[in-house]
This record gives C-alpha cells, structure tokens and sequence, in this order.
C-alpha cells in the first residue's frame, strides 16, 4: 500500500515536483525582496507560479510548504514591537473617550499559536490571520472575543454572559480589540500535520494511505501580545478589574485559536 504511494510520487512524479518547486522558489524570490508586504507578495507569487506552471499539476499543499519557509528564513521587515506598542497605545488612549474603564493587559504564549486558519488573504493550505498593513501576525477581535465567550465564568460581577458579550438584538457590556504582539524574538516558524488518508463519501481506506506533510505558519511561544477590553459606561464597578483579569486570563490558559485541544494557543 504505502510502496505503491511511493512509485506514484518516485522517477518521473519527483523530476516534476522538483521543477515545480524551482518555479515557486523563483517567484518567491523575485516578489517578495527586502521589507516585503506578505499579503501581497504572496499572492503575487502564487499567482505567477500557478502561471508559470500550468499543465505541471501544481497543487496548494506545495506552495504552502514553500511558502512558509521562505516567510520563516527570510523574514520581512517587521514594525518594531515599540512602533506596535505606541499603536496599542493609541487605541487605548481613543478608546478611552468611548468606554470606562478601559483594560489592557499582557499575556505571553506558552504554546505555539494557529490563529484563523481558514483566513482567505493568504494562498496557504492552513493559513494565518496576518494583518495586511503593519506586516504582523495577529488575533482577531472576533476569534478572541469567541474563546472568551466560551471559557468566561457564567456570572462576572453580577453579570450573566449574554449581558457581557450581548446577543443578536442587544450590544454586550464588554468590547473586546484586536490583540497585537508587542514583544518578541522571532514572529513567526513552520509546523507541520501529515494527513495519511483522503476521506471520500465518508469511507477511508487502508489502501488510499498517502502522506501528504501540510506546512503551516505559526506564532512560536514567548511572544507577548497586549489585549485591550472596553467596558460601557456604568457597566462594570472599578472594583471587577480583578475578577475580569482573571476570567480573561483563565480563558488564555486554556487556549485561543486551533489545535487548542492538543495544547496550541496557551497564555501565560
């Protein structure tokens, strides 16, 4: 079974597969030089290769992989986390002549972060949510505002979790932001899963068993990012900023984003 897997991919398949990659790599190198926009480049580059081998049988999974290498070994000129920090800070400031109070707080990761893998700015096979003018990953006000909902104590102050987040007819208490790293070494680095077999009909079978590796980016651990929570006016007392503190970083420690069921996502 799985030798038979290898003879579709063995002589000719990987004399093609290599010439493939050769036209990735050089569209990759030619669109995405110096301070390169990755949203852009990208896209760019898929575009061209898909192009440029046409009739070769160039499949996502293959460009993904390539993809996200180039990102991890050469990176593109990221704001600096104190240009980042001076923008959280003026959302803070703005946001503070809307609600009272206002919050932020830091939390670094512990685990690796898979945020908004079905994001559809980027030609990735598992993508990234990638914010497409400051050049970062980040993590979308509605993802985490999803994994709070989901973890957050059914009472918080004297506040059920429909009067906090609100429903379909009526706004909630609590406005959550973008959250954006602020501190780091490197931003980004390539994970992997290999699905072994293709699902059809709902059958899987012993027989199909071909291993296809899926590259993929994600936010390594020890990158801090800064959250900011909106409260409306005479919503929440002063004294709850340690009961939300806690609630909001409970609801990191177990996880945000994908894969948090196998240990992805985690806050400390």
């Amino acid at each position: 079974m799985v030798r038979g897997a290898g003879k579709r991919r063995g002589g000719k398949s990987k004399k093609l597969e290599e010439e493939i990659i050769k036209i990735i790599r050089g569209a990759l190198a030619r669109l995405c030089s110096d301070s390169y926009n990755v949203v852009s480049c990208f896209n760019l580059a898929f575009l061209e290769s898909m192009r440029e081998a046409a009739g070769l049988g160039l499949k996502p999974p293959l460009f993904s992989r390539e993809a996200v290498a180039y990102l991890y070994e050469k990176p593109p000129m990221y704001l600096r986390p104190d240009v980042v920090g001076r923008y959280v800070e003026a959302v803070m400031e703005a946001a503070k002549s809307v609600f009272r109070p206002v919050y932020r707080f830091e939390f670094t990761l512990e685990t690796r972060l898979v945020i908004h893998t079905k994001w559809p700015y980027l030609p990735l096979e598992i993508g990234i949510s990638w914010h497409p003018i400051f050049n970062i990953p980040y993590i979308p006000a509605t993802s985490l505002k999803g994994a709070l909902r989901a973890t957050f104590p059914n009472s918080l102050c004297e506040l059920d979790k429909t009067a906090l987040f609100g429903e379909q007819s009526e706004e909630g208490k609590l406005t959550v932001f973008d959250a954006y790293p602020v501190k780091w070494e490197k931003l980004v680095e390539p994970d992997v899963i290999t699905p072994h077999y293709k699902e059809v009909s709902g059958v899987i079978h012993e027989a199909a068993a071909d291993p296809i590796p899926l590259v993929f980016p994600a936010i390594p651990p020890g990158v801090t990012f800064a959250f900011i929570i909106g409260v409306k006016s005479h919503g929440l007392g002063s004294e709850c900023v340690t009961e939300l503190f806690n609630a909001v970083r409970d609801a990191l420690r177990l996880g945000v984003g994908a894969k948090t069921a196998i240990g992805y996502g985690i806050f400390k």
